[in-house]
Parts: structure tokens; sequence; C-alpha cells
């Protein structure tokens, strides 16, 4: 299987492919990937906009650089967003920081590993086609916010991060 991930620059592109690698051989992820090349695609992964960056650190005489990075940021994931619809490709969007980023991707690319009490189903709500990442960001965020009357068993094969 081949594999696209895509997403604005610091959103872990580089860190996922590396890792997604590492726990699955036998497939092949891209970082930077281009766009002509669609068609070679399996699938696509868009990167959220929750991996930190340097421009995430608390404030600093450098803010109004800082918001342009975000802005940048935004900017990028939307036109690529709309890229993907344009091109009638499917996509799924992943969020999380490290192996919470990389379970996602997991859950995504191989649903028929995740045991049947894990799966959650797709959401449906009315702004389903909106595409508003800050939206997208917030709905993702109060259903990953942890539980505390569950206790899931982890997939030891997500657990793991990649050497070095």
């Amino acid at each position: 299987m081949k594999v696209a991930l895509l997403g604005a620059a610091g959103t872990g592109k580089s860190w996922l492919a590396r890792a997604l690698a590492w726990h699955e051989p036998g497939h092949v992820f891209l970082d930077a990937p281009e766009l002509d090349a669609a068609t070679d695609w399996d699938q696509v992964l868009l990167m959220g906009l929750d991996w930190p960056t340097a421009t995430d650190a608390p404030a600093s005489p450098d803010s109004a650089q800082d918001a342009t990075a975000q802005s940048s940021r935004r900017t990028e994931d939307v036109r690529l967003r709309t890229w993907l619809s344009h091109a009638g490709r499917s996509y799924g969007v992943v969020y999380g920081l490290g192996t919470q980023r990389l379970r996602a991707a997991m859950q995504l690319l191989f649903p028929q590993d995740v045991p049947l009490h894990q799966s959650q189903g797709r959401w449906r709500g009315t702004c389903e086609r909106c595409a508003d990442p800050d939206c997208e960001f917030r709905l993702f965020t109060g259903l990953a916010a942890p539980r505390l009357d569950a206790t899931a068993p982890s997939n030891s094969k997500a657990d793991g991060l990649p050497p070095g």
C-alpha cells in the first residue's frame, strides 16, 4: 500500500512517516508526495494542526511572527483540503501527539486490526462537510479527552516508537 501523508509545514508528517514505516515495513509512506501523483496513492492522511511547533511556545517579542506562522499553517491546511476535495480524493485527518497520532493513523489505515471495543464508528453531524480545521480540532479533542470510567487495553504494536 502507498500512503501519502499531507500537511502544512511543522505538522509531523516526517515523524509519522518514519513511525509508520517502522511499524508497517511492507508499505510505502510518502511525507512529501507530489500532488500530481495522486492517482498512485492508495490512502491519504492529512495531518491535523495540533502538532506543536516552535510557534506554539508562550508569547514572545516575536509574537507577530508566530501569528504569521500559524496563519500560514492554516492557509496550507485549507489549500490541501480544497485540493483533495476538487481531486475527489477521500482522506483521513490524523490528530494526537506522539503515539496517539501513530495509533490514530494506524486505525485509519488498518481498521481491521483495531479491536471492536475500540472502534467508535464514524460521527455524522450537520457540519460533516464544512472542513473547518478549527471546528474539527475542537470536535476531536472533545472526543479524545481521557475518560475516567473507561480503560482500553493498548495496542502493543502502536505503543513503541521507532528508534532514533
